[in-house]
């Protein structure tokens, strides 16, 4: 006669102590590979040095001053600079914008006023760094300028998420490079000792994620058909 029953013995299988150790240590030795790549791929340097040098306003003083020095060592024609309505001083400042005073900053530092072109972006809640490179777009189709390549100049771990979207935004006729800044907050080979360095470099390798694999750039959304 049948028996019921409501569980029943079953074999499993588990590791040991030594397999838990060998696992951990498996998985301690990629995050370690893992955190010693992923630095220099979000911080890429490819450069096209071609007609003109990109200067994302939020930058600091420093990396500015490292675009400068690209500008006089290379053969850019002008010198762009982006950026978004200021958040804080603007009460306080002639300025409104980053981009106004990243330009002005320039122009403190030597840089020639016909050299400069300061390319605000309107405000943008999401997808800035996307905002600003349809910005620079629209004024080179306004302006006429047929250019086969340019640069941006970004910052440490940005470079690859700014390079892509700047890409899309511009369209493939135009050959985007970036040059990335190193961090004075952090260092490239032991940012994970540093809290800052953390956020900044998590933050931004879910952030290319997203542009790489999710992001749709709106003149696409425009097309997509309604739900």
């Amino acid at each position: 006669m049948a028996c019921w029953s409501l569980c029943r013995r079953k074999e499993k299988w588990t590791l040991t102590w030594q397999g838990w150790l060998l696992l951990l240590a498996i998985i301690g030795a990629s995050l370690l590979l893992i955190g010693r790549q992923i630095y220099p791929f979000l911080a890429t340097n490819s450069p096209t040095y071609g007609e003109i040098l990109i200067v994302e306003g939020w930058l600091p003083d420093y990396a500015v001053r490292q675009a400068i020095t690209l500008l006089n060592q290379h053969d850019y024609q002008l010198i762009v600079t982006t950026g978004f309505p200021l958040r804080k001083g603007s009460f306080l400042s002639e300025f409104s914008t980053q981009a106004e005073v990243t330009a002005a900053t320039l122009r403190e530092l030597g840089v020639k006023q016909v050299e400069i072109v300061s390319i605000p972006a309107p405000p943008a809640r999401t997808d800035r760094t996307f905002a600003s490179a349809l910005a620079v777009k629209s004024w080179l189709s306004q302006s006429n300028m047929a250019i086969s390549s340019l640069d941006v100049v970004s910052l440490g771990p940005h470079a690859r998420r700014t390079q892509l979207l700047f890409q899309i935004a511009i369209g493939e006729k135009t050959s985007v490079g970036v040059i990335a800044a190193p961090s004075e907050d952090y260092g490239a080979d032991d940012w994970w000792t540093c809290s800052s360095g953390v956020r900044v470099v998590i933050s931004e390798a879910l952030a290319y994620l997203y542009a790489r694999f999710v992001f749709i750039p709106r003149d696409q959304e425009k097309r997509q058909p309604s739900p």
